[in-house]
């Protein structure tokens, strides 16, 4: 009987063991971009999938690119124009500014784009910046899966996917009321529907650590300062497993608080509690218990396809009216791996040209310096 109980103890710790050992360990700091210094060529790394500088002539050619408005009416597009204020280290000349129009009572503005081809795990990074007056948004960026394919977004607030149909999951800031410390301050969370959420309005989590609402306890929204914003999901495999994932770093880090890291969600971690009623919340604690993982889907036909960058507005009076600058964004990447921060570009080669005229007809001889390195290359 000992002999068998030893075995059996054996067996469970073996397990255990195996499942630490399957945890993912988080990518964080630099990522794929490093790669690409001023994301310049990044789109040609076989990983990318997608991406978006806003550097088109007009805006009705980037309208052109994305299915705007899921009503057809590119609802919100009298607000997008562009900016030549962009992210430091960046070689373009625009970015995307988006204002809030009088007579839009929901909307600043709006691009959503569907890929034909789907995908089990999704990364989106983008610059963006909000304005010192702008309007909360309730919704900003969603990665998501609809089956079928659509060409259109399909929200629908309050009803959640069977694991069939459809999920979303989104990494926005928000706020619900003003700081224990009487500031007000926007968090960033996330917003998911998925075929097991608590609650019937979406999952917000990582937004209160242990009750407490004060400012260093979650990720606030800067005023006037541009930031590197990464969302993540990875989808459960098989179907019947909670082994989804679901990551978000601003500025290349994670959050961690109370010794555990509560901006990635997977099977086993953070530790924490699920509270709230329509918005159910996972509360990261350590003294709570594992995060169960996602089951973002009960069939493989379900895939990670659209993206989704929405300037989702809906706080009515005052903010109507209001037409200042709201949000900015920029340098959109979306990958099949981490991405991570933009390193700034090189430095623009300087031409320097040796003529030689009594070679006659030879070739012009051209040295390049590359200022970043002082390393001439001669040709």
């Amino acid at each position: 009987m000992m002999h068998k109980a030893v075995i059996l103890m054996s067996v469970v710790l073996m397990l255990l063991l195996a499942g630490i050992a399957s945890a993912t360990v988080p990518p964080e700091g630099t990522g794929l971009a490093a790669s690409y210094p001023g994301d310049v060529g990044i789109e040609s790394d076989p990983s990318v999938i997608w991406v978006e500088r806003f550097e088109q002539p007009t805006l009705t050619d980037l309208l052109n690119i994305y299915s705007n408005g899921n009503m057809g009416d590119n609802k919100g597009s009298a607000g997008m124009v562009f900016s030549t204020d962009k992210p430091a280290g960046s070689p373009g000349t625009h970015s995307l500014q988006i204002t809030r129009q009088p007579g839009y009572s929901e909307w600043a503005g709006h691009l959503y784009k569907a890929f034909t081809q789907g995908y089990d795990t999704l990364y989106i990074r983008y610059y963006t910046k909000f304005a010192p007056t702008s309007e909360m948004p309730s919704h900003f960026v969603w990665l998501g899966g609809l089956n079928p394919v659509s060409a259109w977004p399909s929200p629908d607030a309050g009803v959640p996917g069977d694991g069939t149909d459809k999920f979303n999951a989104g990494f926005e800031p928000n706020g619900e009321s003003a700081d224990t410390d009487g500031t007000w301050s926007w968090r960033w969370e996330t917003y998911n529907y998925w075929m097991e959420q608590v609650g019937g309005f979406g999952n917000r989590m990582m937004s209160i650590y242990d009750g407490d609402w004060t400012a260093n306890h979650y990720w606030q929204t800067p005023y006037n300062e541009w930031i590197c914003v990464e969302l993540m999901v990875k989808l459960n495999n098989p179907t019947t497993a909670h082994n989804g994932e679901n990551g978000m770093w601003i500025n290349g880090a994670l959050l961690r608080r109370g010794g555990q890291v509560v901006s990635y969600f997977q099977q086993g971690s953070p530790l924490g509690s699920w509270v709230g009623g329509g918005f159910g919340r996972f509360m990261p604690d350590p003294a709570g218990s594992p995060f169960a993982g996602y089951r973002w889907r009960s069939t493989t036909d379900l895939k990670i396809n659209y993206i989704w960058l929405e300037d989702y507005l809906n706080h009515g009076a005052p903010f109507d009216t209001d037409t200042n600058p709201d949000a900015w964004i920029d340098h959109v990447v979306v990958s099949t791996q981490y991405i991570g921060p933009m390193v700034a570009a090189n430095t623009a080669p300087t031409a320097m040209f040796t003529v030689n005229t009594s070679r006659g007809s030879a070739p012009l001889a051209v040295a390049f310096t590359n200022q970043s390195t002082n390393s001439p290359t001669s040709y």
